[in-house]
């Protein structure tokens, strides 16, 4: 354990991999997983999760809660939605500079047709 690396309370590991403060620091203690105590807090860090996680529970889809999952699809729902809205905006947006052409063209063939007859 000479590079200890970013530390994380277990608190923040018992966020991460859905087991207790109180179990994380027992195996800790049992040098079942990495992490060291710290004054009166213990510390370990998000890739000595990992390394207990797959040796133990080869299974194990870290990071992965049905809070995070759910974070992950509220913000697809939102991200998706605004794109809706860019896109259908630059369409009536674009409908716009289109009509905007067109009656500058039509003004463009009457000065045209003026200067044309005024030069006779």
């Amino acid at each position: 354990m000479g590079n200890f690396g970013k530390k994380i309370s277990l608190r923040e590991a018992s966020a991460i991999t859905g087991y207790h403060p109180d179990y994380l620091s027992s195996l800790i203690r049992n040098k079942q997983l990495e992490g060291k105590k710290i004054g009166r807090n213990w510390y370990t860090t998000k890739e000595a999760l990992k390394d207990y996680k797959f040796v133990k529970d080869p299974n194990f889809k870290f990071f992965i809660t049905k809070k995070r999952m759910l974070g992950v699809f509220v913000v697809s729902i939102i991200v998706i939605a605004l794109g809706a809205y860019v896109l259908i905006n630059s369409k009536s947006e674009v409908e716009k500079l289109d009509s905007d052409s067109k009656k500058l063209d039509s003004e463009i063939e009457v000065v045209s047709f003026v200067n044309v007859r005024s030069d006779r």
